[in-house]
């Protein structure tokens, strides 16, 4: 149980089983004619999956091929070569959300994900990263919404930083986004100082109460290019100046930008939701990749902290589940989805286990299509619940 009195996102009052939905990821209160369009969603995140497992099957097959060689002399030796960590990913990816548990709790119209299996492998996996995005997004969503209410001046911005590309031609991601990383912790620490050093030290960052973000990467051919996208609350409605001051302070401290890439703007008060979906969106954004080079970033980013938070924000726990909190003493049916590879996507397979439970006020519900055949997933609305 949530605890009313400890703020939201402590790690002794987590409510995770309550995050929102990423975008148009529906939320665990989305009702059962959400549920086709939620399925629809997850159906090119599979596909996805699938494309990737296929491919990495294909480096598994080829143990002394130079591609891994090379990328084996500078893996500690401590990992796994690539072929077998590639036919290990592979063999996960496939199997990640071939079945999905829906559970349906008819008397409130509520869809939960009640169990899966995933895989974890979010930088890899499309279906992986958008319940992960979407449940960390529920998580400080609800963490900021507290500490508004504590504090009803507070104002969130939506900060981007970038440092310069990667060189081109080299697959080199863990230069630039060194660079980036580096250069965010230095100026988290100026701010810290200030914060506890009484008032010693110099930031542009003096304003700031509570940050959030994580890295976006892209490569379009011309160098890995990495980005940092940040939610900062600030104690005030920040002035142009200081916005400008934010922004040369980052050029200063990387040596390396260029002023006008960077962003910071103000988050709308009556719609937070659209900043916050920008932060945590990106680690989705892997997919948006070539497949190797998707692979490379799982590579390279192995054991790197992609989610980053600061003052008000740090601490929040989050749950390594996927799925969603199911609820007690409601009576609900329990929905079996199936991919099916050779149609690429999910149906509903009809012999799946019924319910008939006795709500409180005594009125059971049942299924009422019971037959052995499997529907498209896209005519789930075909499916009826009756009060018996």
């Amino acid at each position: 149980m949530t605890d009313p009195d400890k703020p939201p996102g402590d790690k002794e009052n987590l409510p995770g089983s309550d995050a929102l939905s990423l975008g148009r990821e529906s939320s665990e209160q989305g009702g059962f004619d959400q549920l086709a369009s939620r399925l629809k969603r997850y159906i090119p995140a599979k596909r996805r999956s699938k494309e990737m497992s296929a491919y990495l099957a294909t480096i598994g097959k080829q143990p002394d091929s130079e591609f891994r060689r090379m990328r084996d002399e500078k893996r500690d030796k401590k990992k796994l070569p690539e072929w077998q960590a590639a036919n290990e990913a592979s063999l996960k990816l496939d199997r990640c959300g071939e079945w999905l548990h829906f559970r349906h709790y008819v008397s409130i119209d509520q869809v939960r994900l009640h169990d899966a299996r995933f895989c974890k492998q979010t930088k890899l996996c499309a279906l992986c990263a958008i319940r992960r995005s979407a449940k960390n997004l529920g998580v400080y969503l609800a963490r900021y919404e507290y500490l508004l209410a504590q504090k009803p001046a507070l104002r969130p911005y939506l900060a981007t930083f970038t440092v310069r590309n990667g060189e081109k031609g080299v697959n080199d991601l863990l230069t630039p986004y060194k660079c980036l990383r580096d250069s965010f912790r230095r100026m988290r620490d100026r701010w810290r100082q200030l914060k506890t050093g009484n008032g010693w030290g110099c930031s542009a960052l003096s304003w700031m109460t509570a940050g959030v973000g994580s890295y976006e990467f892209t490569n379009r051919g011309k160098g890995w290019h990495p980005h940092l996208h940040l939610v900062l609350l600030a104690d005030h409605e920040l002035l142009p100046a200081e916005i400008e001051a934010l922004k040369a302070e980052w050029c200063k401290t990387t040596g390396c930008s260029d002023l006008r890439a960077q962003d910071v703007r103000p988050i709308d008060l009556e719609n937070p939701v659209s900043g916050f979906v920008e932060v945590f969106k990106y680690s989705m954004k892997f997919q948006d990749l070539q497949l190797s080079d998707n692979w490379r970033a799982h590579l390279d980013l192995q054991g790197h902290r992609l989610l980053i938070s600061c003052g008000d924000f740090r601490g929040v726990k989050l749950s390594s589940e996927l799925t969603d909190e199911p609820l007690e003493e409601i009576p609900f049916i329990d929905l079996f989805y199936r991919f099916l590879p050779e149609k690429g996507s999910y149906f509903l397979v009809s012999s799946c286990a019924v319910y008939a439970v006795e709500d409180k006020v005594g009125k059971s519900y049942v299924q009422n299509n019971t037959n052995n055949s499997c529907k498209n997933d896209i005519d789930v609305s075909s499916e009826t619940y009756t009060e018996m």
